[in-house]
């Protein structure tokens, strides 16, 4: 089964918006690597984002989610 992938600055757009409806401090420099190593597939992109979350590695600007380096 194939499946199309969103435009990088349309995930960037989502992954903020949900960011900010969570209340989550997402850094852009973390988003872009979560839309990056999510290939552009929103779910996974998500799924990034409340691993990094949960594992409180979205506070802060420059730390990288350990999750993101599979």
């Amino acid at each position: 089964m194939s499946c199309w992938s969103l435009p990088f600055k349309q995930m960037m757009e989502g992954l903020q918006e949900v960011a900010r409806a969570e209340k989550i401090n997402l850094p852009e420099p973390l988003a872009e690597q979560i839309v990056s190593k999510s290939d552009r597939n929103m779910r996974r992109a998500l799924l990034l984002l409340e691993a990094c979350h949960v594992a409180q590695y979205v506070h802060t600007t420059h730390n990288s989610c350990t999750y993101i380096r599979v």
